[in-house]
């Protein structure tokens, strides 16, 4: 699994690269602002 995704990514050229790691920032970020709108509200309460 790894090496699979070693090999493919050696094969990508370097915009192919950017922009692979662009859309995986973009959706850790999305991620991210998901999991702090579920999670806010508890802990605003939790505080208060």
């Amino acid at each position: 699994m790894i090496a699979e995704l070693q090999r493919s990514w050696q094969k990508m050229t370097r915009a192919e690269r950017r922009r692979t790691l662009r859309i995986l920032r973009e959706s850790a970020v999305v991620l991210g602002c998901i999991v702090v709108a579920i999670g806010l509200p508890g802990w605003v309460e939790y505080i208060l």
